[in-house]
C-alpha cells in the first residue's frame, strides 16, 4: 500500500502565487479556525461547483476535453516550424521510429515553405520538455492543393530512428479489412496542443483529448458540401466537442479489437486516421475568430502559417512560461491525472442550507483522515459528508459515499488551532482499485523521523488566482521541501509545537485555499509515506513554511480510530 501524510491544506496559502486574499486562508495573525467553514468552504465549494461546469463546457484547449498525461498519448508529436524571423507551432503524430505525419499545410500554405522543423516527442509540453529533433526533411502529398485543402498530408523524415519507451512510441496504420472500414459510429480520441476561448491560451497550457463519435461523409457534406471527398473523415461536433487553432496535423485514432484505448502494444495497437484538422472548425465551439482556423468560407489554406501557425506559437511560448510560474491551483505545481493519487478524497461538507468544499485522505477502506476544522470550526458543525473517491474533480465522477459518523479529536482547540485532525467513518468498505486505494500509516522506525531535507508531496482540489478558480478545476499536486521545527519556529515562533512538521514555501510552491485536509507525503522503500496534517500558514502567495500537525505524533489517536 501507499503510504500518505495529511496536508491541512486550508492553511498552505503560503505558496500559492495567485494573490488569494487572506480572507480565503486561515488568518494567523488572528491565529484562529473559528468561522473557517461558513467564511472559506461554503464560498469555495460554490466556486469549485461552477467551474466543474464551465469545465464540462470548456476544459482545455480541445473542446469538451481533458489534458493528457505523460505517456498517455505517446504517439504524440509537437511541431515548431521555423521561418526566418519567426516560429509556427502545431501537432503530428508518429508513424514509426522515423517518420511522422501531418497536415501538408502546416509545412506549405501556398505561401510560405518551412524548411527546418523541431519535432517533440515524449512531453506534454511544445516549448519545454521531452525528446527533440530537428529535421529538414520532408515530403508533402504530391497533389497537396491549398486552395482547395485536398490531400492535407505530409511526412516528415526524422534523422535517424527515436528510441521507444511508454512515452514515446509509433501508432499502428490500418490495414487489411481496415482499409475498407470508413469508422463511422466509433468513438475516436482526438489530442493536441491548441488553444481555447477567443484566440487565448490559458496558463495551463498543455497536450489535451477529447473523445468524439465519427460521422459519415453524407452527414458531414451536409454542412460543407463539396469540400467533403472520399479523403476526409469527419467527426461530430455533438456537445461542443472537438479541436481548436494549433492542433493542426495532430492524430484522430480509433480501436479494435477491444484494445485498450490508452494502451500501446504490438498485439494491441490503436488504429490511426489523420484528422484534416483545418476542417475541425466544425467542432470548435468556443467561438474563435475565423482567422484563427482555415476560413471554409474562402475554403482555402492559403496564409495559415502566418496568418494561425506564428502567433500561436507566441501565444503558447508565453503560456508555458506562465505555467512554470503558476500552472494550477496547487502553486509551482502540476495536474493530477485520474489514478496517480488513489488515496485522495474531497469533502462536500453540508449545512442546512449551503455546501462546503475540503480534501482529505483515505487511510483504510473505511476510514478517511482529514483536517477537524473541516467539520467544526468553533462557530459551525457539520452533520452530514459526501466522500468522494476515485476523482480528479469534486463535484463529478468517481465513488461517492455519504456519512453522518466521524470523530473530531477530542482536545481540538479552533481559537489556537491545536489538534485539527478528525476521522470519518465510512458506512461500508470501499471497493479498492488502481484509482482507488488507501495509503500507509508510518510504523516502527519511521514514527522516530523527523523527515527534514525530505522532498513531500501535497495534493488537493484548491483554488488558484484572487480568490478564484480556473475553468480546468481538477485535482492538483505538488512536491515541497520538508524543514526543520528549529527553522520554522523562526517564522513562526511559538506556533510551533513537537506536535508540528514544517514545509518550506521556497519558490512560492504549495497549497491554497479549499484543499485543507488533503494529504503531504514522504517516501520511503520506495513508497509514499505520512508525515503531516497542514495545520497553518501565511497568507497565499508568500514564501513561508507551512505547518502541519505532526502525523507520528498523533499516531495513537490515528490508530484508536482506524
Amino acid at each position: 500500500m501507499k503510504f500518505l501524510a495529511l496536508s491541512l491544506l486550508c492553511l498552505v496559502a503560503v505558496a500559492c502565487a495567485r494573490h488569494i486574499t487572506l480572507e480565503d486562508v486561515i488568518d494567523l495573525e488572528k491565529n484562529s479556525a473559528y468561522g473557517y467553514i461558513d467564511r472559506i468552504g461554503v464560498p469555495l465549494a460554490e466556486k469549485v461547483r461552477k467551474a466543474e461546469e464551465e469545465a464540462q463546457r470548456n476544459p482545455s484547449r480541445i473542446a469538451g476535453g481533458s489534458f493528457a498525461f505523460l505517456g498517455q498519448f505517446p504517439y504524440q508529436v509537437g511541431i515548431l516550424t521555423e521561418l526566418p524571423t519567426r516560429i509556427s507551432i502545431a501537432s503530428a503524430v508518429l508513424v514509426s521510429p522515423t517518420r511522422v505525419l501531418t497536415a501538408a499545410h502546416n509545412l506549405q500554405d501556398g505561401i510560405l515553405f518551412i524548411t527546418r522543423i523541431t519535432v517533440v516527442l515524449g512531453s506534454v509540453t511544445i516549448f519545454t520538455g521531452g525528446t527533440r529533433i530537428v529535421s529538414t526533411n520532408f515530403v508533402l502529398h504530391e497533389n497537396w492543393t491549398p486552395s482547395l485543402i485536398l490531400n492535407d498530408v505530409a511526412m516528415i523524415n526524422l534523422p535517424s530512428a527515436v528510441s521507444t519507451s511508454s512515452i514515446i512510441a509509433p501508432i499502428a496504420l490500418p490495414s487489411g479489412d481496415q482499409l475498407n472500414d470508413d469508422f463511422a459510429g466509433d468513438t475516436a480520441i482526438v489530442s493536441g496542443y491548441g488553444i481555447t476561448p477567443i484566440s487565448s491560451v490559458n496558463a495551463n497550457q498543455q497536450l489535451s483529448f477529447v473523445d468524439v463519435p465519427v460521422m459519415t461523409n453524407v452527414e458531414c457534406a451536409l454542412v460543407y458540401g463539396s469540400t467533403i471527398q472520399p479523403s476526409t473523415i469527419c467527426t461530430s461536433a455533438a456537445d461542443n466537442k472537438g479541436i481548436c487553432s494549433g492542433d493542426s496535423g495532430g492524430p484522430l485514432a480509433v480501436f479494435r479489437n477491444n484494445s485498450p484505448l490508452l494502451s500501446v502494444r504490438s498485439d494491441n495497437m490503436k488504429f490511426l486516421a489523420l484528422f484534416l484538422l483545418c476542417l475541425v472548425a466544425v467542432a470548435c465551439a468556443r467561438h474563435i475568430t475565423l482567422e484563427d482556423v482555415i476560413d471554409l468560407e474562402r475554403n482555402s489554406a492559403y496564409g495559415y502559417i502566418d496568418r494561425i501557425g506564428v502567433p500561436l506559437a507566441e501565444k503558447v511560448r508565453k503560456a508555458e512560461e506562465e505555467a512554470q510560474r503558476n500552472p494550477s491551483r496547487i502553486a509551482g505545481g502540476s495536474f493530477a491525472f485520474l489514478g496517480q493519487f488513489p488515496y485522495q478524497v474531497g469533502l462536500l461538507v453540508e449545512l442546512p442550507t449551503r455546501l462546503s468544499l475540503s480534501s482529505a485522505v483515505l487511510v483504510s477502506p473505511t476510514r478517511v483522515l482529514t483536517a477537524a476544522h473541516n467539520l467544526e470550526d468553533g462557530i459551525a458543525f457539520v452533520t452530514r459528508i459526501t466522500a468522494v473517491l476515485g476523482s480528479v474533480t469534486i463535484f463529478t465522477g468517481g465513488t461517492r459515499v455519504v456519512t453522518t459518523n466521524f470523530v473530531l479529536h477530542e482536545n481540538w482547540t479552533p481559537s489556537l488551532i491545536l489538534n485539527d485532525v478528525a476521522m470519518i467513518n465510512l458506512p461500508s468498505a470501499v471497493s479498492t482499485s488502481s484509482i482507488l486505494a488507501p495509503i500507509a500509516l508510518p510504523s516502527g522506525d519511521q514514527l522516530n523521523e523527523d523527515f527534514a531535507g525530505d522532498i513531500a508531496i501535497v495534493s488537493g482540489y484548491g483554488i488558484t488566482p484572487t480568490s478564484s478558480v480556473t475553468a480546468n478545476q481538477q485535482l492538483s499536486f505538488v512536491d515541497v521541501p520538508v524543514m526543520t521545527n528549529a527553522e520554522c519556529a523562526l517564522v513562526y515562533g511559538s506556533t510551533i509545537q513537537p506536535s508540528n512538521i514544517c514545509a518550506s514555501g521556497a519558490g512560492n510552491r504549495g497549497i491554497c485555499s479549499g484543499d485543507s485536509g488533503g494529504p503531504l507525503a514522504v517516501v520511503r522503500n520506495n513508497s509514499p509515506l505520512l508525515v503531516g496534517i497542514t495545520s497553518f500558514a501565511s497568507w497565499c502567495g508568500s514564501s513561508s513554511p507551512s505547518g502541519f500537525a505532526r502525523v507520528t505524533y498523533f499516531m495513537s489517536w490515528i490508530n484508536r480510530h482506524l
